[in-house]
């Protein structure tokens, strides 16, 4: 769309401008919302990989084993 034509649906450019802005911040959040969801998925099963193998259940194990689990390189026996 040329420049010229922006001020047919927005007042001004800065009104393009935050218009702008604000329909990129609602994308990523609902991105980052669906991302949580999925993440908090791996977390579970961390925490239950933990409990069945007698491992400590700290940030950095979860961490390393989330890791593994989205990289697809955690395997049965597999810390």
């Amino acid at each position: 769309m040329p420049l010229g034509s922006t001020t047919y649906y927005f007042a001004s450019l800065e009104e393009l401008g935050r218009e702008a802005l604000a329909l990129l911040g609602n994308r990523a959040e609902a991105d980052l919302r669906e991302i949580a969801g999925e993440l908090a998925v791996f977390v579970d099963g961390a925490a239950t990989h933990a409990v069945l193998h007698d491992a400590p259940l700290t940030r950095e194990f979860l961490t390393d084993v989330v890791a593994k689990l989205l990289c697809g390189a955690a395997t049965v026996g597999e810390r």
